[in-house]
């Protein structure tokens, strides 16, 4: 869409200085992301692949963002007293719109991130157990594939900052 093919009127954003209309469209950007089975399904490769999908020009697009990636796992961080800092970190079941568990409350978010090899190592065998949150527990497969558990906290400036 074009800005001058909008009707007059539909456009009513406002600059910070709250008087001045600001008739300029911006694009919005859908995009989901997931952990498929296979990097090349038509070839059915076998390697787990963190893929996204978007919306772009009115169809859906399907691409690879990262092979090799098993499982990912998010863990909220909920500010409970209002200082913007998170006092327990749940997972998404543990927001469950109850006082304080509630979503506007979240103000970081805890990501675990467990990869593969592409390739297996002959000879390999790989005995760990990997804990992607409090919920999670990953036991390696005898596959000879290498792995590596990748942890980080995200702070959500827009909510947890309001509160500092």
């Amino acid at each position: 869409i074009r800005a001058d093919s909008v009707p007059s009127g539909m456009l009513n954003l406002r600059l910070p200085d709250c008087a001045t209309v600001n008739n300029s469209l911006r694009r919005l950007a859908q995009r989901t992301y997931y952990i498929a089975d296979c990097n090349d399904c038509a070839a059915n490769d076998g390697i787990p692949t963190l893929k996204r999908v978007e919306m772009i020009d009115g169809a859906l697009r399907t691409m690879s963002v990262a092979e090799g990636v098993e499982n990912l796992q998010l863990e909220l961080g909920l500010d409970t007293n209002d200082d913007g800092v998170p006092d327990n970190f749940v997972t998404t079941d543990g927001v469950d719109g109850v006082a304080p568990n509630l979503w506007q409350n979240v103000v970081a978010v805890r990501l675990h991130l467990l990869t593969r090899s592409t390739q297996p190592t002959s000879g390999y065998t790989d005995a760990r157990t990997y804990r992607l949150g409090p919920d999670v527990e990953v036991v390696a497969p005898t596959d000879g594939n290498k792995r590596t558990l990748m942890t980080t906290t995200v702070r959500l400036h827009n909510v947890g900052g309001r509160r500092e």
